[in-house]
C-alpha cells in the first residue's frame, strides 16, 4: 500500500448533514495522501483539509493577539472547590478563598459577571478555590488532616506538589473557552474576574482594555469564524468536540490589532447585544447578522493597514 484515500468535508454544523451516504460522497472531497507523508505527520487533519483554510485578508491566527492555557488542575477538586457554606462549616478564611468556576453547567450564555458569581454562593455551588498559604489556623489544619485521611496527598498530582495542599498559580484570564461538548466551541467573556478549573480553557489576549476582550469574545463566537474553528476540533467517541490550548491559536479572527478605537466598540456593543439576546432568548434563536457584518467589516479594516 502506497497511499491512503481520503474524502472530507469542511465547516458543517449539526443542521446540515446530509441526509444519506450518497448525499455526503457527493459534498465531500477526495484526496490521495502517500502512506509516508502519513506516517511522519502527526497531525492528519491538515493533510486532509489540504488547503481548504487559508487565511482571508484582514485575518490572522489568534496566537498572534492572544495566549492560551488550561485551566487550574487542583488534583482534588471536592477538596479544593469548595462552596460558601462549606467553607463556613470547615472554619476556612474569606483570604484563602477566590472565586472559581469548576463547571460548564454554572456558566451560560457568552459571559459570566459578578451577579452570576453571586448567584453560584447563594444557591451553594462550588464556587470557591481554597488557596491555602503559609501561615494556616487550626481550623484550617484540621481540613488539612482530613484530606490527608482520605488519600488525597497520595494522589499523582499532588504528591509532587509542596505541601501537597499547596496550589498552581494562575491570573484569572478575560476570557474562557468552553471546548468539550457536542456543540462545539463556546467562548465566554469572564467579568467576574474569577479562576476557572479545567472545564475550561484560558485565553489571555495581548491587549487587556475591555473593550478588546469584547470585540475578540465576539470574533471568535460568530458563526462564520466558528464553522472555519472546527477544522482544528478533536472528535471523540460519541461525537464529543475538543480543542486543546494549542489548538485555539490556529483560530482564525480579524487582526484587532489594526483596527481602530471607534471599531473595537463597535464590536464590544454587539458583543453586549448578543449576551443580552442569549440571556432573554434561545441561544438558537439569536440574531448574529450584524455581529457577523460588525466582524467582517473589522477585517476589511485590517487588511487595509499598512506598517509605515
Amino acid at each position: 500500500m502506497t497511499e491512503i484515500v481520503t474524502w472530507y468535508i469542511h465547516g458543517l454544523s449539526g443542521k446540515e448533514v446530509p441526509e444519506t451516504f450518497d448525499d455526503l460522497f457527493e459534498r465531500s472531497r477526495r484526496r490521495s495522501i502517500p502512506v509516508d507523508v502519513l506516517m511522519r505527520t502527526n497531525k492528519w487533519d491538515s493533510l486532509i483539509r489540504e488547503n481548504l483554510q487559508e487565511t482571508s485578508p484582514g485575518f490572522i491566527r489568534l496566537g498572534a493577539m492572544a495566549k492560551t492555557k488550561r485551566g487550574i488542575a487542583t488534583g482534588a477538586n471536592n477538596f479544593f472547590h469548595i462552596s460558601q457554606t462549606m467553607a463556613d462549616a470547615h472554619q476556612i478564611r474569606s483570604d484563602v478563598l477566590v472565586p472559581c468556576v469548576g463547571r460548564a453547567a454554572d456558566v451560560g450564555g457568552f459571559e459570566f459577571t459578578k451577579d452570576d458569581f453571586c448567584n453560584l454562593v447563594r444557591n451553594k455551588r462550588r464556587s470557591l478555590l481554597v488557596l491555602f498559604g503559609d501561615t494556616l489556623t487550626d481550623p484550617e489544619l484540621a481540613y488539612i488532616e482530613k484530606g490527608e485521611a482520605a488519600g488525597f496527598k497520595n494522589r499523582y498530582l499532588l504528591a509532587a506538589r509542596h505541601p501537597w495542599y499547596s496550589m498552581e498559580t494562575q491570573s484569572p484570564a478575560p476570557i474562557w473557552a468552553a471546548v468539550f461538548g457536542r456543540k462545539g466551541l463556546r467562548f465566554i467573556r469572564n467579568k467576574a474576574n474569577a479562576l476557572t478549573l479545567t472545564t475550561f480553557h484560558c485565553v489571555y489576549p495581548i491587549d487587556s482594555s475591555q473593550y478588546f476582550s469584547d470585540a475578540l469574545t465576539l470574533c471568535l463566537n460568530v458563526p462564520s469564524i466558528q464553522a472555519s474553528a472546527r477544522a482544528h476540533t478533536r472528535v471523540y467517541g460519541g461525537g464529543l468536540l475538543k480543542f486543546e490550548p494549542k489548538d485555539l491559536l490556529e483560530i482564525q479572527v480579524p487582526d484587532l490589532r489594526n483596527v481602530s478605537v471607534k471599531t473595537l466598540r463597535r464590536l464590544a456593543l454587539e458583543h453586549n447585544r448578543i449576551v443580552t439576546e442569549s440571556r432573554n432568548k434561545n441561544e438558537d434563536c439569536i440574531d448574529w447578522v450584524a455581529a457577523e457584518a460588525a466582524v467582517q467589516s473589522a477585517a476589511k479594516e485590517a487588511s487595509l493597514f499598512s506598517p509605515g
